[in-house]
């Protein structure tokens, strides 16, 4: 069920000659996935501002993290994959 589901999305570049029409790219994890992993950052003791469901938007989040939280002067951006991290 959708219910179950952490979804986002990104709107892409529109091609040339292609005017109104707007092209997406759209992401889903089952929500427990995401909710596990956020829990065992919790418990190891580190908060997580920010979750991404696809490695490609690493560098965004990077930035979106330094964007909202400019007080702070250092991160840590963990990629945490289903088969290599």
């Amino acid at each position: 069920p959708v219910e179950e589901l952490s979804l986002d999305f990104v709107r892409l570049r529109a091609e040339e000659g292609m005017r109104g029409t707007d092209s997406y790219q759209v992401f889903a994890t089952r929500k427990d996935v995401v909710e596990s992993r956020v829990e065992a950052l919790q418990q190891s003791g580190l908060k997580p501002v920010l979750v991404d469901v696809h490695s490609q938007s690493l560098g965004h989040i990077w930035k979106l993290a330094a964007e909202r939280f400019p007080e702070k002067n250092k991160y840590c951006l963990l990629d945490i994959g289903s088969l290599a991290s």
